[in-house]
């Protein structure tokens, strides 16, 4: 009888799984769609913040990386409403920074920053359009820096998709892991050329609500857009570092990027 039973059992618990599966898939659609509204700070997780009380102020960490020798590049999310912004070089030298250009629709902007000319070795652009599915390519910032450290860290992972959420031509989707800190920071190919800027990842707090647990699911914004956005803001974008023809190591990669990221760090 307890063989029977446990037969029994287990078919009722196969058959409430199915029957339930149709459900879940119609619940997993409706809380992504709902959750996609831009802005919805619930749905993706970007900056690190940290609150001081006694001042009632608000400071973000975000990254960023130099373009040109007084240049760099970030998220527009990190520095909108900025009363402060500050760039630290190499885990030693900090220096203010002012927004010259913005793209708030693709979320980035460009920072004027003077006194690291002579330091700095600005990172190579590369054309997005050519960027394929299954690329490699890695992710540089200064992920959770008040927990982790102020150092530059690095992630690696593929291009998962060509256009990002609900199909934004906009985007990547990108396996690279990230988290709070990496917002603004380079997304690099095995040449160590800048594909495209890291800007948000789902919300696994968010989305665990909703009885999904998000793996590695992550976006960043194709590079052409910086390309576009110092066109249209009338900047000088002829100065371009050597590129490299071969695949580099991760290690290689990173040795360039560490010479051009910068921490960001915001009052509000």
């Amino acid at each position: 009888m307890k063989r029977y039973g446990t037969i029994f059992s287990l078919a009722f618990f196969i058959l409430t799984f199915v029957l339930a599966m149709p459900a879940y898939a119609a619940i997993h659609v409706q809380s992504i769609d709902q959750g996609i509204s831009k802005g919805n700070d619930s749905f993706y997780s970007d900056t690190d913040r940290q609150v001081n009380q006694k001042k009632n102020l608000t400071t973000y960490c975000g990254s960023g990386f130099f373009i040109a020798p007084n240049i760099v590049a970030t998220n527009y999310h990190v520095v909108s409403g900025a009363s402060r912004i500050a760039v630290e070089y190499n885990n030693e030298v900090a220096l203010m920074a002012v927004v010259i250009a913005k793209d708030e629709v693709s979320d980035l902007a460009l920072l004027k920053v003077y006194g690291l000319e002579d330091v700095v070795n600005p990172l190579v652009l590369a054309n997005s359009s050519g960027v394929r599915e299954g690329n490699r390519v890695y992710a540089v910032g200064f992920p959770l820096p008040m927990v982790m450290g102020p150092r530059a860290k690095m992630s690696e992972g593929i291009i998962s998709s060509t256009s990002g959420m609900l199909g934004d031509l906009r985007m990547f989707q990108i396996s690279t892991p990230v988290q709070p800190g990496n917002s603004g920071g380079p997304l690099l190919n095995e040449q160590a050329e800048v594909v495209g800027v890291v800007a948000a990842g789902l919300n696994a707090t968010f989305m665990m609500k909703q009885g999904i647990i998000p793996q590695n699911v992550n976006y960043a914004v194709k590079i052409n857009n910086i390309r576009n956005l110092i066109s249209n803001s009338g900047l000088d974008d002829s100065l371009e570092a050597p590129k490299y023809n071969c695949s580099l190591s991760a290690a290689d990669v990173m040795d360039i990027a560490r010479k051009a990221v910068v921490l960001i760090n915001v009052t509000k």
